[in-house]
Parts: structure tokens; sequence; C-alpha cells
């Protein structure tokens, strides 16, 4: 069994945006991203705290709005504060939200340029016409993943689990632009593991801790585990590790795994945003 580490996949992200971002600050231009967030549960924490520490450590700008907001009317203010702040080259929402916040109506009143998750309606568009612009972060990190350690995607059986906009539903159409052939399971999905046990690669998403056990998954399948979890004040996903790491061929650690290539992603997008702004 191999660990699909997130960190030389990220490192090659990271280094290919070096020599652009250098190019940015020898002109006068410091790549910025404006990261609104609502919340302090952990994961929350956790996530901006990385990616503020990448961010600064390449010379990027990285700064919280942080505030309590009731409503999706508050959002979409803060929303088209920051696509009419031309420093502002990125932004970011963290997750989760009140759930008095429609996040899809919401997200259509930011700037697409500025939208370096992809989850406005005009990005997820593109996806969905297979003429990707900016795509949602931790989809594109499972993507990246799967590249890099040269996971063949094409004609295999995919089997992903959760049907979120930043996650299920977007990497079902990044599978099919490689043409896999894809199954998503969810919370009303019946037998479960019947249709988990045909994947050659299987992704979970769902959010719940250890959720994916050795009778659900196939001898020497890959699995990509995009969960993070606490329970008993540890980071865990959504695959019981101990369970499967005998049976699988290859699976993403957590943490370690989908996380680190996540903020790669994210930086990649601001870089892009800035380059999209100069020449424009």
């Amino acid at each position: 069994m191999m660990d699909l580490l997130g960190k030389p996949v990220a490192d090659a992200i990271f280094e290919k945006q070096k020599p652009k971002i250098k190019e940015m600050l020898a002109g006068g231009v410091v790549p910025k991203i404006a990261v609104i967030r609502t919340m302090n549960d952990e994961p929350s924490v956790r996530y901006f705290n990385s990616i503020k520490k990448k961010f600064e450590k390449y010379g990027c700008e990285c700064y919280a709005i942080t505030k309590e907001l009731q409503n999706t009317y508050d959002l979409k203010e803060e929303l088209r504060r920051c696509s009419e702040d031309d420093s502002i080259h990125g932004v970011l929402v963290q997750r989760p939200l009140p759930k008095t916040v429609n996040v899809v109506d919401t997200l259509g009143v930011l700037s697409p340029q500025k939208d370096i998750e992809g989850l406005t309606p005009y990005n997820l568009a593109k996806l969905f016409t297979n003429k990707e612009f900016f795509t949602p972060c931790t989809a594109e990190a499972v993507i990246e993943l799967l590249e890099y350690y040269g996971v063949e995607m094409e004609s295999r059986r995919v089997v992903i689990l959760g049907r979120s906009i930043s996650v299920g539903k977007p990497l079902t159409l990044m599978f099919l632009n490689r043409n896999a052939t894809v199954t998503v399971c969810h919370s009303r999905t019946e037998d479960i593991s019947s249709i988990t046990k045909e994947a050659d690669i299987l992704v979970s998403s769902v959010g719940v801790a250890r959720f994916v056990k050795d009778y659900m998954v196939k001898k020497g399948s890959v699995i990509i585990d995009v969960g993070m979890n606490s329970k008993n004040g540890k980071l865990v996903g959504d695959v019981d590790y101990e369970e499967v790491k005998d049976i699988v061929s290859m699976i993403t650690p957590v943490p370690g795994g989908v996380g680190p290539v996540t903020v790669a992603v994210l930086l990649k997008n601001l870089v892009k945003a800035v380059e999209m702004n100069i020449h424009d």
C-alpha cells in the first residue's frame, strides 16, 4: 500500500508559481486574498492558518474579514465590496456558514475573476461545458493528486461519496471530462457498500469520521479521503485508514493528503487571477 502524500504535490505546484509571483512583486503588485470568515470551529481555523502561512511565505498577502453575517444579504454586501476593491485579487468564503445564508445564491454577486474557489455560477458553468476557468480547489486538488502519482482515470470506475457544490458535484464533472465512469452516492443512497466495492477510485467527502470501512472497498483500489473530522481531539478522515490500508493499493492520509494540495491550488488560482487583472 502506498500513501498518496500531499506535500510533494503541493510543493510542485508552489514551485511553478514562485517565478510568477517574483515578477509580480518586482512590478509592485502584491497578490492579495481576502478570506471571509464567520465561524471559529477547529477545521476552519486550521485551514485559514495554513493558507495564511503558505501565502505569506511566497510573498502574497492574506487577511481575514471576520464578522457575524446574519443572512444572505450581509454576505452579498461583503462580496460586492471585495469585488469593487482593486487591491483584492481573490476572495475565499470559508465554510461552514450560518444556515440562514444561501451560498449558491450569494456567490453570484462575486466577480468571476476573483472567484478563486471556482464556485460562482459563471465558473461552474465553465466546468459544465468542459471549458474550465477557476475550478473548486478541493476538487481540483483530488485531480492534481491522481495525476501526480500517475493514477489512470480514463475508463476507470469512480465512486464519489458526497454531492456538495464544492467537492462532489464539480468532481463528478471533472472525472467525466477525463472519460471516467462516475457514480455519486449520498445520504439517500441505499446499500452504499455494494456500490463502493466496485470502485477503482473511491473519493469520500461526507464529513463523517471513519465512515468508510474495510468491507466497503475493492481490493487494489485507490482511495482519496477528502474528509477532515475532529474526533477525540484528533484530525481524522472519512476513511478508517487502519481497516482499509491492507486492502487498497493507494490512499491519501488525513492529515497530510488532500489538504496541502488544496492550499496550493488556491495559491495557483490567486496567481492566475492577478495575471488576468494585469492583462485587462
